[in-house]
């Protein structure tokens, strides 16, 4: 297990709590949301943003910089954000069709938990947030941030929905981050010279 470990720990237990206690905190909160409407037409931007579109330009910028520049770097992150997004999203689905909750604006639609614009968003955040410096992960966790609540401002998820998002997304990001992190900081390389000099030796090490 990576760093990652206590996140998802805290956000699966809030998730819990939450669930458990929908009646008396997640179901009044919603009815309160919508009669308000806070972001109002504003929540569209945070569907837009839920739908993998930083994501995918992310992607390119990275491929396009790999490709101009050279840095290995960027391609390096191009992968991190495509496995996020796709190992999120595969969980995500696998929960939606195995819990089958129903969606407060649609009874019928039983695709509620957890919420995918909001796995998709902390996908996407905890890798920027990861890689980048301090002011890019910022605004990308304030961007992710505004996709959940924009989730309950159109009464499309309840908080626990939007949680569990956040802790899914947010957990493959960092996990996938601290897991190529080890496998770097655990790899080393030697150059010997052969024992009748006429050559040399590569030795890798492996620390595990």
């Amino acid at each position: 297990m990576t760093r990652a470990k206590t996140p998802f720990w805290i956000g699966a237990a809030l998730t819990l709590g939450l669930a458990l206690a929908r009646d008396s905190i997640s179901d009044p909160l919603q009815r309160e949301i919508v009669q308000d409407k806070p972001l109002g037409k504003f929540s569209v931007v945070g569907d837009y943003a839920g739908q993998a579109i930083p994501n995918a330009l992310y992607v390119i910028g990275m491929l396009g910089d790999y490709v101009l520049n050279d840095r290995s770097t960027s391609l390096d992150r191009a992968w991190l954000m495509t496995k996020a997004f796709a190992y999120s999203g595969i969980t995500t689905v696998a929960l939606k069709y195995t819990v089958r909750e129903s969606r407060p604006n649609r009874p019928g639609n039983k695709t509620s938990f957890p919420s995918g614009h909001t796995s998709t968003a902390f996908a996407f955040a905890s890798v920027v947030g990861a890689e980048h410096a301090l002011p890019y992960g910022i605004a990308a966790y304030a961007l992710a941030t505004f996709v959940g609540l924009s989730r309950m401002n159109d009464n499309q998820h309840v908080l626990h929905d939007v949680v569990g998002g956040a802790t899914i997304g947010l957990s493959y990001g960092l996990g996938l981050y601290y897991r190529k992190k080890h496998k770097l900081e655990n790899i080393s390389f030697q150059f010997l010279p052969s024992d009748h000099l006429d050559g040399a030796m590569l030795i890798a090490e492996l620390k595990f």
